[in-house]
C-alpha cells in the first residue's frame, strides 16, 4: 500500500482536460482510473493550500540567514 505522496503511476492529461479551478502548476487533483484511462478528475482545494503553506515555510526557512557570530557578542 502507497502513503499519500507517494508516486505510483503517472498519466499525462492534457491541460484543457483539467477542472477550471485546477488548471495550475501545483494543483492537487484526486484522479480516478478506470482500466488505464482517466474517468475523473477532482481538484482537491484544501491539499493543494495545505501543499502551498508547506512550501512556502519550507522556503522562508531555507531563506533566513544564520546568526553572524559578531551579532551574538
Amino acid at each position: 500500500m502507497s502513503e499519500a505522496g507517494d508516486v505510483v503511476d503517472e498519466v499525462v492529461v492534457e491541460r484543457t482536460d483539467l477542472p477550471d479551478e485546477a488548471a495550475h502548476p501545483d494543483a492537487v487533483l484526486e484522479v480516478t482510473l478506470t482500466d488505464g484511462d482517466v474517468t475523473e478528475l477532482v481538484y482537491d482545494a484544501a491539499a493543494t493550500a495545505n501543499r502551498k503553506e508547506r512550501a512556502q515555510s519550507r522556503f522562508d526557512q531555507l531563506a533566513e540567514r544564520p546568526p553572524n557570530n559578531d551579532e551574538d557578542a
